[in-house]
């Protein structure tokens, strides 16, 4: 190890005893200092291992130097002389060069370009709600398709205005290029569904021939200059996070435990790609081969070279990733002919490797209908802290037509113009087409707002805990984004897609045959609480759909309506729709264990009404006779498992109201019983989290505080490891303090009642229940101070304030 890299090592080990757990900053008047150092440290280390990575992540850690303290001129200067080192080091024609201002001219366009953006996405109108499809609707949709389309055209043209203009710059500070070359963009920008905020990835092309000249290498060492000059102009915007830049001793993942720091004060905005290993798309590419990625990958090539990546020998060895956004690419900057017949060859090396490449789009695309179930995941938004909105909703669609477009060979590379092209083809109808525009503009929209509202490329909606389930201030974030209608109608539309594409017949078929299940859209509108729609859609269906035989599709939306009719204390008209298996028979014999299944959650359903009901004892009496029911059904093991933790928490909360806690508390140990058996998964956490607190209050009222508080100890543990549920978190602590005040252990009372307090101050809205647990603990901690030998009168705010936030 070089004296370089060992004082690197040295400034990021008395970086990392300035940070928390998290690798987060916890004082940026001492870690900025070490930030500046090191980013001065990075121009040494380029100076012996000759990677020019090294002078983007030494001009990142300055800009990050910066950013912690904007008013520092010394870091400034050294700044402005780095830029000028780089210069004189690219051997430019323009030593007077200021990469600075030249940043800053930029982030005039850009804010122009980001001001504009907002205007136009503010004067979008929401579609109001209605449950039948009226040629008004549909024509605001329209509306809405053409809108969002028209925006990201604009936005397309002025971000690849803004590129063109800082490669310009480039060759006016280098000299004029050695050779004919195109600077070609890649991802969302040539997908046409770049958002101000968005970074850019992108590649050099150069004229065919030119590998055969003596020179080679000085025209390669020119572009590279190029590329270094162009991204460290666009890291002195100071919006590339210091992990993008894969920072040796930082952000390393190659290295077990290399990858620590968290930069939570950079903002996230236009920036190069990323240079970890499985990123770099970027000019300079992969220059440090890693264990899984040894290969080097420079995306500096002449024609026929760039092409080569897309051989299905490389595309196996580089990644298909690489070879899939290649195939995708838009003009920035350069020749406009070298990019024509780059991307004429791009089309012939497709057909070529056209058996391979509709493998590799299958699995690709069978591996995102995993990954990105959109239903799935607004489901758990219901029971998660957070959601990723580019996971959640617009990768959901996007994704899904990108895979389209390559398993039907469409040419174009936005989504609106590949469905345009699908529909040419007669791949999909119309209606279809309409549909499916219409999520791709709700799912664009969505996002150029949340970034918009965050000033940031930020995709994270929610809070570090989410307080209570009742809440959903995930979704009315969402909502007030682009109101219900549209969430509903993306999320039916994007669902029947993905189920569509699981089908591999229709895969295969000349037609794509997309369904849109009635069932999906009545939970949709339950989801998003519009339970008075549920009803007037449920007497619509009533008139029209309904006949002697009872389909699949009617099991759920049968139980979708009762959940919405006892969400409104309408318990006779719920209980007269749980009451359907008696009237009707199924008509389909191959569906018998969904049968059996919705019975069973039918009879629970009625149970829980009558509990709301204050009907206890009925609730008990009819859980009696279905218990010992459900072991001999025809169902899979995991579902036997589900009911009956089901039926024993409907139990439990029926004994609890009757006060017979003993029979309460078998109840309870039953249903951690089931947990144990049951489907491995976030919200089977939350269910088993509810199970022990269900077990640690039946033991505290039956007065055995030692097992009370092991239970809530292990629903603890849970909440605190994913972060799943700040409510339950709460209630935790509540039983683990009350159980150590009433053992006379005021030392572990005290810890559990400060944490609580500031959990609760830090993380809960303002409701009744929280606003008690605030007005009470104070004299509970106080209490607790003073029998541990406390003097000082204590100051809660001072408590709440000392109380690390990265105590989990």
């Amino acid at each position: 190890m070089t004296q370089n890299n060992i004082a690197l090592q040295t400034l990021a080990n008395k970086l990392k005893s300035l940070c928390d757990k998290k690798g987060r900053e916890k004082d940026l008047s001492k870690t900025t200092p070490i930030l500046h150092q090191m980013g001065l440290l990075f121009e040494q280390r380029y100076e012996e291992n000759g990677i020019e990575l090294d002078l983007i992540r030494g001009a990142g850690l300055l800009n990050a130097a910066l950013v912690r303290q904007p008013k520092n001129m010394k870091i400034k200067q050294d700044l402005d002389n780095f830029c000028s080192r780089v210069v004189k080091m690219a051997k430019a024609n323009k030593l007077s060069a200021d990469l600075v201002e030249v940043s800053n001219e930029v982030a005039v366009q850009i804010k122009e370009m980001r001001v504009g953006a907002e205007k136009d996405l503010n004067a979008l109108k929401k579609i109001p709600f209605n449950t039948e499809i009226t040629l008004k609707e549909v024509q605001m949709q329209s509306d809405k398709v053409r809108d969002i389309n028209v925006l990201q055209q604009i936005i397309f043209i002025q971000f690849a205005d803004i590129m063109e203009f800082i490669s310009n710059q480039c060759v006016e500070i280098l000299r004029e290029p050695p050779c004919q070359f195109t600077m070609a963009g890649m991802g969302s920008l040539a997908r046409k569904e770049v958002t101000p905020y968005s970074d850019f990835e992108s590649i050099v092309v150069l004229e065919e021939g030119v590998q055969h000249r003596e020179n080679y290498d000085e025209i390669l060492n020119y572009f590279r200059w190029h590329s270094v000059l162009f991204q460290i102009i666009l890291v002195n915007l100071k919006e590339t996070v210091l992990r993008f830049l894969a920072i040796p001793y930082l952000n390393d993942d190659s290295v077990e435990g290399g990858d620590w720091f968290y930069d939570a004060h950079t903002p996230c905005g236009i920036c190069p790609d990323g240079f970890a290993a499985h990123a770099c798309k970027n000019p300079l590419g992969r220059q440090e081969p890693t264990k899984n990625k040894p290969w080097i990958t420079e995306l500096i090539k002449p024609v026929s070279l760039m092409i080569a990546y897309l051989k299905t020998d490389q595309q196996l060895k580089n990644g298909y990733y690489l070879a899939d956004v290649l195939t995708r690419t838009c003009y920035i900057a350069g020749n406009e002919t070298v990019y024509n017949e780059f991307v004429e060859k791009v089309e012939a090396k497709l057909l070529e490797n056209k058996k391979f490449t509709l493998q590799q789009n299958l699995e690709s695309m069978n591996r995102s209908l995993i990954e990105f179930k959109s239903f799935e995941r607004l489901k758990n938004v219901l029971t998660c802290n957070n959601c990723d909105i580019k996971r959640m909703i617009y990768r959901g669609i996007t994704m899904i037509i990108a895979y389209l477009g390559k398993l039907y060979f469409t040419l174009s590379s936005s989504c609106f113009d590949m469905i345009q092209e699908l529909e040419q083809k007669q791949i999909i109808d119309k209606i279809d087409g309409h549909l499916l525009s219409y999520a791709v503009a709700v799912a664009c929209q969505v996002r150029l707002k949340l970034y918009s509202s965050k000033d940031s490329q930020h995709d994270i909606l929610g809070t570090e805990y989410f307080y209570n389930d009742t809440d959903q201030s995930i979704l009315k974030e969402l909502i007030s984004i682009l109101g219900e209608k549209s969430l509903v109608d993306y999320f039916q539309i994007t669902h029947s897609v993905q189920e569509a594409l699981q089908d591999e017949d229709n895969i295969h078929s000349p037609k794509l045959n997309i369904k849109y299940p009635q069932h999906r859209l009545f939970t949709l509108l339950h989801l998003f609480k519009q339970n008075e729609q549920v009803i007037a859609k449920w007497e619509q269906y009533k008139e029209t759909s309904l006949d002697k035989n009872v389909h699949a599709d009617e099991i759920l939306i049968r139980e979708t309506v009762a959940s919405a009719y006892e969400s409104m204390g309408l318990y006779e008209e719920a209980l007269h729709v749980t009451e359907w298996f008696k009237l009707k028979h199924f008509q389909d014999a191959d569906d018998q264990c969904a049968l059996e299944i919705a019975k069973v959650n039918a009879e629970i359903q009625k149970g829980e009404i009558l509990c709301d009901n204050a009907q206890y004892k009925e609730a008990v009496g009819l859980m009696d006779q279905l218990k010992p029911k459900i072991p001999s059904l025809p169902i899979p093991e995991t579902s036997k498992h589900s009911l009956l933790r089901e039926a024993e928490k409907l139990t439990h909360d029926c004994k609890d109201k009757l006060l017979q806690t003993e029979e309460a508390l078998v109840c309870s140990i039953a249903m951690l019983e089931h947990c144990e058996n049951d489907a491995k998964e976030l919200k089977h956490d939350i269910i088993k989290v509810n199970a022990l607190l269900r077990c640690a209050f039946d033991f505290k009222a039956l007065k055995k505080n030692n097992k009370a508080i092991k239970k809530a100890n292990e629903g603890l543990q849970i909440c605190l490891k994913d972060k799943i549920h700040m409510e339950l978190t709460c209630i935790c602590y509540t039983i683990l303090g009350v159980c150590y005040l009433e053992n006379q252990k005021y030392q572990q009372a005290l810890e559990s009642f400060v944490t609580q307090l500031f959990l609760l101050h830090k993380h809960a809205p303002k409701d009744i229940r929280a606003d008690k647990m605030k007005e009470r603990l104070p004299a509970l901690i106080a209490f607790c101070h003073g029998e541990v030998g406390g003097k000082d009168e204590v100051n809660i705010d001072d408590i709440i304030q000392k109380v690390d936030e990265t105590f989990l």
